[in-house]
């Protein structure tokens, strides 16, 4: 039996449920310590953003321009996105 490779069990967890923060800040730590690509950087800011500002209906200016300045980060390079890479 293969057993599943951290990045996608902890993708799993998330989607378990989808409500929950937890495995997101969790997936968030693990990436911050294990991520390789700029992306990765950025895929841990932006958890921790969505996570900070859940309970909000509105981001701040703040919020708004860091997602301004950082967006194309988020997105990476096909091969980076790619939760086996």
């Amino acid at each position: 039996e293969m057993s599943m490779n951290p990045r996608l069990a902890l993708l799993s967890a998330i989607l378990v449920d989808p409500d929950d923060d937890l495995p997101r800040l969790v997936f968030a730590d693990w990436l911050e310590e294990n991520g390789t690509t700029d992306a990765d950087a950025a895929r841990v800011e932006f958890i921790r953003l969505g996570c900070k500002s859940k309970a909000k209906s509105r981001i701040t200016p703040a919020e708004t321009r860091w997602l301004d300045a950082n967006w194309q980060r988020l997105l990476g390079n096909t091969v980076s996105a790619r939760p086996d890479s």
